[in-house]
Formats: structure tokens, sequence, C-alpha cells
């Protein structure tokens, strides 16, 4: 019981360190001009539609997707990120983790 206690305890400091972490590096880049990101994408989840559209070019400005389309005109200065061989699913999220999972099944709490 007591390394239970002691691993949940560091994964909580764990935890709060990368708020922390994640809140200065967010803070940082807020106080700078928005930063255009530019994503292409072989495969692209329509959330409104339901349809999988191919070839897609996603360009983000600060915070927003400011464009979507097969012949987008890319930002000079952008970061480019190639996911040509990927599908892009925007506004989703894959939640399913195991962060505390062990391999270790001889351990008992």
């Amino acid at each position: 019981m007591n390394f239970r206690r002691t691993r949940l305890a560091f994964i909580f400091v764990l935890f709060c360190f990368a708020v922390f972490f994640v809140e200065g590096s967010f803070a940082q880049m807020t106080a700078s001009a928005p930063r255009t990101v530019v994503i292409h994408a072989g495969r692209l989840l329509d959330v409104k539609t339901g349809k999988t559209l191919t070839n897609q070019t996603i360009v983000i400005q600060g915070d927003k997707i400011a464009s979507v389309g097969v012949e987008t005109q890319i930002p000079a200065g952008a970061q480019v990120i190639d996911l040509s061989n990927a599908t892009v699913l925007p506004g989703l999220i894959d939640a399913h983790t195991h962060i505390t999972f062990t391999t270790n099944f001889a351990i008992r709490g």
C-alpha cells in the first residue's frame, strides 16, 4: 500500500510540474506574435460532415485554424509539418491512456 501511495504522489508531482511548465510556455507564446503552422494531412476528418478528405493543407495562425483546403497558400516563414501519411482528427483527442499501467504483475497494492 505504501508503494502505491508513493507512486500516486510521484505522479501527482509530475502532473503539477507539467501544468506549471505548460502554463509558463503558453504565457511566453502568447506574448509574442502569433506563430503560423502549416500541416499537410494525407487524410482529414471533417467533423461537421463526417467525411474523410484527402490531401488537405491546414493553416494555423496562433491558436486558430485560418484555412483548410487542397490548394491553400502557405504563408512565408510558416513551420510546415508533413502528415501526408497520417489521418488528422481536428478537435478530437485520443484520451485513452494508461499512464499508471505497470507490466510488473507481481506488485499488488
